[in-house]
């Protein structure tokens, strides 16, 4: 188990990627740029990411969803096959504001780079409904599904694709 070792400096350093994250949040027209391809990853953005020494790194964002805001994490170690230990995840979600456990949150894992993949972690934290036109007739979706209203959504053919 790689260790996790936070002094004030570091912890400090957490504190201010959260403050950066808060004033930076990441819209819903954005989320999608960047879902598209047209816009650079989280990550790869200055000031949304963190190394710790031992090889942990973090990217840290408030993103709105069709669902609402969310905190969240995603959170690598750099050893190809390996994941970052429960417990380092559990820390620095309590410094970067995450109220609820680990696992009653969305988790899931994500390859970051080759060979390397990261823990991702959502929590819900202002749920809200994201208006969204349906790509087909242009209505306004329940902000579920994110491209169809559930006329189109019917009609959709699913055996074709």
């Amino acid at each position: 188990m790689r260790p996790l070792i936070l002094d004030n400096v570091k912890s400090s350093q957490i504190i201010a990627l959260k403050d950066f994250a808060d004033k930076n949040r990441i819209e819903f027209p954005e989320m999608m740029q960047i879902m598209h391809g047209d816009k650079p990853p989280i990550g790869d953005r200055k000031g949304y990411s963190l190394t710790i020494e031992v090889g942990y790194r973090i990217v840290f964002s408030i993103e709105q969803h069709p669902k609402g805001w969310a905190l969240h994490l995603s959170m690598s170690v750099n050893k190809p096959g390996s994941l970052p230990n429960e417990a380092a995840v559990a820390g620095i979600m309590q410094i970067l504001g995450f109220k609820r456990p680990l696992q009653t949150n969305i988790v899931y894992q994500e390859p970051v780079d080759p060979g390397l993949v990261a823990i991702n972690v959502l929590e819900w934290i202002e749920p809200e409904r994201v208006s969204i036109n349906c790509v087909n007739c242009g209505e306004e979706t329940a902000g579920i599904n994110v491209h169809y209203c559930d006329n189109c959504l019917e009609e959709q053919d699913y055996t074709t694709h």
